[in-house]
């Protein structure tokens, strides 16, 4: 019993019952872990997130490029730039999380993970949104002034 002083109970109960079920002939459970749902979610989320963005401006910016600059290539150009940089930037956020690896992981920690990553995936979304308004209100001012003349 000194060897389990400093286990807690439930590590002795967990042990037992792998030692119990390895002398049945019956294979221990296997855990995938909270952090591959964490994983799926942040997955499904940023795609989602970057699909909703995408659904937002495409109309507005495409009626934008195509009154100013007139050129239905150059209104097709800039929207596959917002759907793959939205989308790069969700799968790159993905690649780049960092979860907590814990021994027993609850519901609510795994939901922590996801949402801490999730501020991740919102910041350098919300930043190349910015960015982007900025490189067309740019091109259409500089096309629309040229254009005027």
């Amino acid at each position: 019993m000194s060897s389990m002083a400093g286990m807690d109970s439930t590590a002795v109960m967990d042990s037992t019952a792998a030692m119990h079920s390895a002398a049945q002939g019956i294979p221990p459970p296997v855990d995938i872990g909270p952090s591959w749902v964490a994983i799926v979610a942040l997955v499904v989320l940023g795609i989602a997130a970057a699909y909703v963005a995408f659904a937002v401006m495409r109309a507005p910016v495409r009626d934008l490029i195509t009154r100013t600059i007139g050129l239905d290539p150059a209104a097709k150009f800039y929207e596959r730039v917002l759907i793959l940089g939205l989308v790069y930037i969700a799968i790159a956020t993905v690649f780049n999380a960092s979860f907590v690896a814990r021994q027993k992981q609850t519901f609510m920690t795994t939901v922590w993970d996801i949402l801490n990553n999730l501020d991740s995936l919102m910041y350098w979304l919300f930043g190349f949104i910015a960015l982007y308004s900025i490189l067309i209100t740019i091109i259409v001012a500089a096309y629309g002034r040229r254009h005027d003349r």
